[in-house]
């Protein structure tokens, strides 16, 4: 026999689930970070 559990969570932990493993989501808009290559301005 297999023994199983339940466990409850809010609904911000189960948003937070859904978002992280795309369940149920879909991306409407999406943006890159850039960061400065300092060694482009070196001499």
């Amino acid at each position: 026999m297999i023994d199983s559990k339940i466990i409850l969570i809010s609904g911000d932990i189960l948003s937070e689930l859904l978002i992280d493993y795309q369940v149920g989501v879909s991306v409407i808009k999406s943006y890159d970070i850039k960061k400065i290559a300092l060694d482009y301005f070196t001499e």
